[in-house]
């Protein structure tokens, strides 16, 4: 019975050290459709937020922040609106930040050099264009 109350007790700090890695993660993933439910991942909405509202100087300053999916989306966000005319800005830094993004169920991670680069958007320019009004 001492053994079970031990290894018990060992399971329960593990997947509580789990969950807090997860949790972590969710702080960085970046998702326009995930889950079963095809829902935005807390980034997104925020974001999308900011855009509805017009916040533009307050998503350019995302760039400096130390959430990478915090700037991987104020990068895409500041290129699409800077490139339809809704705002100028005259340099948009891009760093070598890894980007946590989900597709449906499934995580991946890449650069975010890979990812503007890549032919596939994984939804950002279709929840761009919902997001700033262009349907």
């Amino acid at each position: 019975m001492k053994y079970f109350k031990i290894v018990v007790v060992t399971l329960f700090i593990v997947s509580g050290n789990l969950c807090a890695q997860n949790s972590d993660i969710n702080k960085l993933m970046v998702g326009f459709t995930c889950g079963f439910g095809g829902k935005p991942t807390t980034l997104v909405t925020d974001m999308t937020a900011l855009i509805k509202e017009k916040k533009y100087p307050q998503i350019v300053s995302l760039l400096s922040s130390k959430n990478s999916g915090e700037v991987f989306l104020a990068v895409i966000t500041i290129d699409r609106i800077t490139t339809l005319g809704l705002y100028t800005l005259s340099k948009v830094k891009l760093t070598p930040y890894l980007i946590y993004f989900c597709s449906g169920c499934m995580p991946d991670q890449k650069t975010m050099k890979e990812l503007l680069l890549s032919q596939e958007n994984n939804g950002a320019k279709e929840w761009l264009d919902e997001a700033i009004g262009i349907k």
